[in-house]
């Protein structure tokens, strides 16, 4: 089951529509990092061309997971990826979006860093900072330090919240992250 078309948030618009607001009002571009493990049509999405597209997984020993591996991806407007994304993959934990005016270069080495986590006793695992149910939970428990590491030159974060019926956006600041 999936949304309309042009799945609508409240009174304020389209979901794709007020992504795109978001990054005009940060002066920035859009981007997602989407998760090709959720859905298969991530990957068929991407091949269409339309976008500049990357797996984080590219260059390290996980490359050979290619088509479950989370994508950064430097969205376009009505694209059909961005339209697919806003509409019918919204709500379906597939990715999150965030607005930066650094390259698409800089945020891929930024994101890399932060595939993996040590836990408290050594282990290392996989951090899912791209699934939204994680992502929701994550940056409310972090410090201000954590939060400047993190963010990066991120502007906000935003994703869909947890019934999908709104958009959460996420921006540091110096008590933490603000969640509206």
């Amino acid at each position: 089951m999936g949304f309309p078309k042009e799945k609508t948030v409240g009174e304020e618009g389209t979901v794709e529509e007020l992504l795109f607001r978001y990054a005009e009002k940060d002066n920035a571009q859009l981007f997602a990092i989407l998760d090709a493990a959720r859905s298969d049509e991530v990957l068929a999405k991407l091949a269409q061309g339309e976008v500049e597209y990357e797996s984080l997984f590219r260059g390290r020993k996980e490359e050979q997971l290619f088509a479950f591996s989370p994508f950064l991806v430097l969205c376009k407007e009505k694209t059909e990826l961005v339209q697919w994304l806003a509409s019918e993959a919204w709500a379906q934990s597939m990715g999150v979006f965030f607005t930066s005016s650094d390259s698409f270069k800089n945020l891929f080495n930024h994101f890399q860093k932060f595939l993996m986590v040590r836990e408290e006793g050594g282990d290392e695992m996989y951090f899912r900072f791209y699934d939204p149910r994680v992502l929701r939970v994550y940056l409310p428990t972090c410090t201000a330090q954590e939060l400047n590491q993190f963010f990066g030159n991120v502007v906000r974060f935003v994703l869909e919240s947890e019934d999908g019926e709104s958009i959460l956006s996420f921006a540091k600041t110096d008590l933490g992250a603000k969640r509206r």
